[in-house]
């Protein structure tokens, strides 16, 4: 049965297992190898820049197969976290820390997009590739997620720590690069 292709709700959680069972055992070979077939085929195939720099938009795929959609669930902003930690193990070439920080760089964008500060559950983009919080559902109450928290500290600890995180929303132009490291 058709459905739609989302590392959002209910796909969030398959990639990174991948990555973690291979970690534990690092016999499990097929794991490793299905972790980096579903990184490549996310990579090819669902990111598409958008107007800031060094951003990287997370798309989803129509129940058909056929068409981008351009939305983005808050959830998939663990990505990050697995590419860098896909990189920095080996299972992943090394050039996925820079998909990694690029899709990072749009999670923190979606912090900026609402006055509360808090990023809305799902982001839109678009056809002039500018992020667009989609209209919140008045069902359901705002969320705050740890899913960019978790991209960010796990990439300030594979750079020893000496890494600079962005700064908190509001405090930079979008698509700025943050501060350099301190000096080692």
């Amino acid at each position: 049965r058709p459905s739609t292709v989302t590392l959002g709700a209910n796909g969030d959680s398959y990639v990174e297992y991948l990555l973690k069972e291979w970690l534990h055992d690092r016999s499990r070979t097929d794991k490793l190898r299905e972790f980096q077939r579903a990184a490549h085929a996310i990579r090819e195939r669902l990111l598409v820049p958008t107007e800031h720099p060094r951003t990287l938009f997370l798309c989803e795929v129509d129940k058909d197969g056929e068409r981008l959609v351009r939305k983005m669930d808050h959830l998939v902003c663990f990505l990050p976290a697995v590419c860098a930690l896909g990189a920095h193990s080996g299972a992943l070439p090394s050039d996925f820390m820079g998909t990694a920080e690029a899709i990072l760089e749009t999670c923190i964008l979606m912090y900026e997009l609402v006055p509360s500060g808090l990023a809305p559950e799902i982001v839109k983009l678009d056809k002039d590739g500018r992020l667009c919080a989609a209209r919140p559902n008045p069902e359901r109450r705002p969320v705050s997620r740890r899913c960019t928290t978790r991209g960010m500290s796990l990439q300030v600890r594979l750079a020893g720590g000496h890494a600079q995180p962005a700064a908190p929303p509001g405090r930079r132009k979008p698509g700025s690069a943050p501060p350099p490291p301190p000096p080692r």
